[in-house]
């Protein structure tokens, strides 16, 4: 009884086994269908990401060339301010070098009596907005509506600084007094021009 039971199982497991490699070899060409395709979308995958890189890489190259044009020209405009700025500092100092000009006049009221002498008059020119930094050379003129042709002593400089000088008159060749010099400056009219030049700055 246990050898037949033993059969019939040995039997059905036989058959389920014939079955079943009957169904897996039915199927077989739709498993390669399958595959085939799985196969073909991935190479397809593989050359679309090739072709990416590849735009990928175009877009660096293009990208360095434009730094570097961009790099080119930054070089260009440094050495172009470089070359300006020498200009700059030769015609600097050539500048420093030009002579420095100011000039001016005093007023006929600002002529005071010169006590030292009887008949001497004296103006001190403040030249403190020239800003000089070294005496300059002073020259002077004495310009008005009369009798100045015959003033001694209109271009004498006296204590000349930086800030300043004094000028010494002498009207009249010495034979007006000075009480007569003041009374006529306002129809005289007498005026110190005056010009200071240094060297430089």
């Amino acid at each position: 009884m246990q050898f037949v039971i033993l059969l019939i199982i040995s039997g059905f497991v036989k058959c389920s086994t014939i079955v079943h490699t009957r169904d897996i070899g039915d199927n077989f060409p739709s498993w390669n269908n399958i595959l085939d395709q799985n196969h073909n979308e991935f190479w397809q995958l593989i050359s679309d990401l090739h072709q990416n890189h590849s735009k990928f890489w175009e877009v660096i190259n293009d990208l360095k060339q434009k730094l570097s044009y961009q790099e080119q020209e930054l070089h260009d405009l440094k050495k172009s301010m470089s070359d300006q700025q020498q200009k700059i500092d030769v015609q600097q100092k050539t500048i420093e070098k030009l002579p420095t000009f100011c000039q001016g006049k005093t007023s006929f009221d600002q002529w005071k009596p010169y006590t030292i002498h009887q008949h001497g008059i004296v103006v001190y020119v403040n030249t403190t907005s020239c800003q000089f930094k070294q005496s300059p050379t002073y020259f002077t003129s004495l310009s008005g509506h009369s009798h100045h042709w015959q003033v001694t002593g209109t271009t004498s400089i006296y204590d000349e600084t930086p800030t300043g000088f004094a000028v010494f008159l002498s009207p009249m060749f010495g034979t007006e007094t000075i009480k007569n010099t003041m009374a006529m400056l306002p129809v005289r009219k007498w005026e110190l021009n005056w010009i200071g030049v240094t060297q430089g700055k």
